[in-house]
């Protein structure tokens, strides 16, 4: 039988499912209260009822405030992890947080988001549980540590299906066994084992650096780097789009730093998608002052580019996401 604080955080939960859903699968747990307030009035909520199910959530023990700078940010607790999961609370961690990077790190992912869901208000219309699978399906904003590589195992599904339907596929070749070798090295990361199968990626991976004389990237380091992907269907309808977000995190990224990232980013993608899908690059500052360094530096950089391969639609976006403005405002955090 229940407790009486059991049988609360048990309501709480069943009230306010989508909510406890959407910051563990959309935010991996972390939620800056403002932002999330703003994902759920897409969703026709208003202000009040979120802000009152968040104060229920904060009573019953789901979500604990943490402060950073001027903002609260909620993090969910286990009690709600292992809810959402279907699991045992012995089978799960708690959400950690081990510097200033990972808060500042969820506000872009988070307002990226947000300007991915204006995108689209007929998707809006099908609810939380719809979008959420969308998003995982296409984004690895939302993808876990070293789990990047299953939404390009989900592309590889649906190249099947495109394929019989007379549709062009949305990878290459070459990423059927990128696919192969991030699993197998995902299935033993973190467990102390490592069989000889992917002992040999990591060995091959590491002689493939000495011998360039520069990282080799793969899809579960792209995140370490702040490179996030993204797979997208362009207004005329035909194939697909993927963008690579560049996020400039501590308002404190060089020409040069980006240049590499993108070397890295750009030629490791591009063999992995089919030629018809283009790629595009997106730069995501916090404000007016990033934006304008990097608006200046496009020019050169798409031109050294174009110039080192011929690329017919090399395309670099600045995007503005307005932080300093406004989830950062007046606040001394950022470089």
């Amino acid at each position: 039988m229940l407790n009486q604080k059991e049988e609360q955080k048990q309501r709480a939960f069943e009230e306010h499912k989508d909510i406890i859903t959407w910051v563990w699968w959309i935010g991996k747990g972390l939620m800056f209260r403002s932002q999330l307030i703003r994902h759920f009035q897409l969703f026709g909520y208003s202000k009040p009822i979120i802000e009152e199910a968040i104060r229920d959530l904060i009573q019953s023990e789901l979500l604990e405030v943490v402060r950073f700078g001027n903002s609260h940010v909620l993090k969910l607790r286990k009690f709600g992890i292992y809810m959402v999961l279907g699991k045992e609370p012995g089978q799960v961690g708690s959400v950690r947080i081990t510097s200033k990077t990972k808060f500042l790190r969820t506000a872009y992912l988070s307002e990226r988001i947000l300007g991915v869901l204006v995108e689209d208000p007929s998707n809006l219309k099908r609810g939380v549980e719809h979008n959420i699978s969308i998003i995982k399906l296409l984004m690895s904003h939302v993808a876990f540590e070293k789990q990047s590589y299953l939404i390009l195992k989900l592309a590889s599904e649906r190249d099947v299906r495109n394929e019989k339907k007379g549709k062009l596929p949305v990878l290459s070749e070459s990423a059927t066994k990128e696919i192969e070798r991030l699993s197998i090295v995902s299935e033993f990361a973190g467990t102390g084992k490592q069989p000889e199968e992917a002992k040999r990626i990591r060995i091959e991976k590491q002689v493939n650096s000495e011998i360039f004389k520069e990282e080799v990237l793969n899809l579960n380091g792209m995140q370490s780097r702040d490179i996030y992907f993204r797979f997208s269907v362009p207004s005329d309808k035909k194939g697909y789009v993927l963008d690579l977000d560049f996020l400039d995190v501590s308002s404190s990224m060089t020409e040069r730093q980006l240049e590499k990232k993108i070397k890295m980013a750009y030629y490791y993608m591009d063999d992995l998608v089919s030629p018809a899908v283009r790629i595009q690059m997106n730069v995501l500052v916090a404000g007016r002052r990033r934006a304008s360094y990097f608006e200046s530096k496009v020019d050169r950089i798409r031109a050294k580019f174009s110039n080192s391969k011929e690329l017919a639609d090399f395309r670099i976006n600045v995007i503005n996401l307005n932080l300093e403005e406004t989830l950062f405002a007046r606040m001394t955090i950022l470089n």
